[in-house]
């Protein structure tokens, strides 16, 4: 059982102009007023998911992608930049607890598909070039403040800091993630935006 940690994979900073304001914690601009003093104000607010898919078969990887999907606060998707995911060669990094498979994967050939990516300077390349050890587990419990949580439908991500830790899950009845080890997708709240009419 690990603990859940909250530095997950590389800053998204691929949201820097073009009348887009991405608000996380690292973000001031989203805490002072400096940034909205203007009369022009945004008239969107967006959500930012980290997403994709992956099938198995008899404990090989056959395909998947792995991105980030845009959306209005009503959940419509504005644009989805995904990478293809293939092995990428070379061992797993350590033993993934209670996991169903594991996989050294890379990411290549993004694409960006929606009406607003052009506008949110979304190539879909952005994750392109990026390889990391993966698993899955249907069921997945770790342990923080001495409560123990049981998480499902687990995709798990390997940080050379902290070990391997659930990255998308459902808890309860928050369903975000679909599907089994053999064909599963996911969906896992990253951040927000403000954009622009």
């Amino acid at each position: 059982m690990r603990e859940p940690m909250l530095q997950l994979l590389p800053v998204l900073a691929l949201l820097g102009g073009c009348g887009t304001v991405l608000c996380g914690s690292a973000n001031p601009d989203c805490f002072v007023d400096t940034g909205f003093d203007s009369s022009v104000r945004p008239a969107g607010g967006g959500l930012i998911f980290y997403a994709g898919e992956a099938q198995t078969s008899g404990g090989h990887f056959i395909s998947g992608h792995f991105g980030y999907d845009f959306t209005d606060a009503s959940g419509n998707s504005l644009c989805t930049a995904l990478s293809q995911w293939t092995e990428g060669g070379g061992a797993v990094a350590g033993d993934c607890p209670d996991c169903e498979w594991s996989f050294n994967l890379s990411l290549a050939n993004g694409e960006a598909i929606g009406d607003r990516c052009d506008e949110f300077e979304v190539t879909g390349a952005e994750w392109d070039g990026f390889t990391a050890s993966w698993g899955f587990a249907s069921t997945y419990e770790y342990e923080t403040n001495g409560t123990i949580f049981t998480l499902d439908t687990v995709l798990l991500y390997y940080s050379r800091e902290s070990g391997w830790f659930p990255l998308a899950y459902n808890y309860g009845s928050r369903i975000y993630n679909t599907g089994n080890a053999s064909d599963f997708a996911f969906h896992r709240y990253y951040s927000y935006l403000y954009y622009y009419p």
